[in-house]
């Protein structure tokens, strides 16, 4: 289920972002979930104090859940070589730019920032220039770790 949020937005350039469709449950082991306690909360667009989307509130069960997965996922990860780990973050890169007009909206809308022309904003293509670059240092490092 997907949540249509519509807070007010300053350029007329953007009008595809407008009623972009955001996912109002939980992450969790690869799928979205509703919370255990099925309770939400309300995410409100400072700038003018309205509702801007419901959400669901993760509790106690739920974050068990989420670090289950993790710990479950962790040992087929850490068995990885760094020349596949930097293709997941290479990978996890390549999805953030190309989604970088519906990040940077969700940041406005949480923010209290105007949208405008420039929705690709500087922090999340920040986001994506540190995921690369930690992609590509990561084949460089050499030895091991009792981690």
């Amino acid at each position: 289920m997907s949540i249509l949020i519509s807070p007010p937005i300053v350029s007329d350039n953007i009008e595809q972002l407008k009623e972009l469709p955001i996912k109002n449950r939980l992450f969790i082991n690869g799928e979205f979930v509703t919370s255990k306690s099925r309770k939400t909360f309300s995410g409100i667009y400072p700038t003018t104090e309205k509702v801007s989307a419901q959400v669901f509130e993760a509790g106690p069960e739920d974050v068990d859940d989420a670090v289950a997965a993790a710990k479950a996922a962790f040992p087929a990860w850490s068995e990885l070589g760094a020349l596949e780990r930097a293709k997941y973050l290479f990978k996890l890169a390549d999805a953030l730019e190309k989604h970088l007009p519906e990040l940077g909206y969700v940041d406005a809308i949480t923010m209290g920032k105007p949208v405008d022309n420039d929705y690709k904003s500087f922090t999340n293509s920040v986001s994506v220039v540190q995921l690369r670059y930690f992609a590509g240092r990561s084949t460089e490092i050499q030895g091991e770790a009792s981690l």
